[in-house]
Order: structure tokens, then C-alpha cells, then sequence
């Protein structure tokens, strides 16, 4: 598996340059007539109380890839969170196979062709590195 680059330290989300990284690893897997890759890197975090208390507290991250793939008229999604090459492999084939096995549309529009996306300033360390202890004190 390649390394990846997470933004934002131990923050667990994907850099802009590493979701590239694996968005062309995908792509090259494809044999597709045209391949969508959605990327989506996540991290959450929750506290919940009871009877004026913190019961539990947790945290998750999570990097999951759906692969849409259109053969002719044909078109299906497969989606994973393993993001090494066998199991990236294995979510285009199965993308490929669903789209084989789905009913032709006939209004079907092309994907659209490579865009150029703004840079957003919106990822702040601070409150993406919120602890359960900080959570719990804003409570």
C-alpha cells in the first residue's frame, strides 16, 4: 500500500495532494470506457451524558473511495474503506461487473472532464483536534 499524507497533523484526513495520489492509483486500475472517483476523508468525534455526566466518549476516522464505472450505456458504483492496492482493485472490478449487469440508460450523460477546484481555508486545527476532555468542558 502507498503512503499516504494527512492534513492537519494526527488529524486523520487526507491531504488535497494524497487524495490525488489515490484517486490516480484508482484510475489506473480501470479499464472502464470512463471512471468516476469519489474520495471522502473523515473524522468525527462524540461525547455523550447521562444524569449530568460524561458516559462515554470517542473518536473515529475513516477514508472511504467509490469507484463508478460506465461501460457504453451502463453505469455502477462500488464503494470500500481498505484502501490497499488488492482491495482497490477488487472495488473497480466489482464496479466494472455491476455496471455489466445494469440496464442500459438511455439518458445517460457523459462524466464531466477534468476541473480545477479552489483551495478553501476552512480545516482549523484547533477544532479538529478536539479531545473528549475540551469537549467535555464547552458542555
Amino acid at each position: 500500500m502507498s503512503q499516504t499524507t494527512r492534513s492537519g497533523g494526527d488529524a486523520g484526513l487526507l491531504s488535497r495532494e494524497a487524495a490525488r495520489t489515490l484517486a490516480d492509483r484508482v484510475l489506473k486500475m480501470s479499464a472502464a470506457d470512463q471512471t468516476r472517483v469519489n474520495i471522502v476523508s473523515s473524522q468525527s468525534g462524540n461525547t455523550r451524558f447521562a444524569d449530568a455526566s460524561i458516559t462515554t466518549s470517542g473518536n473515529a476516522e475513516d477514508t472511504s473511495v467509490t469507484v463508478t464505472a460506465t461501460l457504453g450505456r451502463r453505469r455502477a458504483s462500488a464503494t470500500t474503506n481498505i484502501l490497499d492496492d488488492a482491495s482497490l482493485k477488487r472495488t473497480v472490478d466489482l464496479a466494472a461487473q455491476l455496471a455489466r449487469l445494469a440496464p442500459e440508460d438511455p439518458e445517460l450523460m457523459p462524466e464531466l472532464g477534468p476541473e480545477t477546484y479552489a483551495t478553501v481555508g476552512a480545516f482549523i486545527d484547533r477544532t479538529a483536534n478536539l479531545d473528549a476532555e475540551t469537549r467535555a468542558s464547552g458542555a
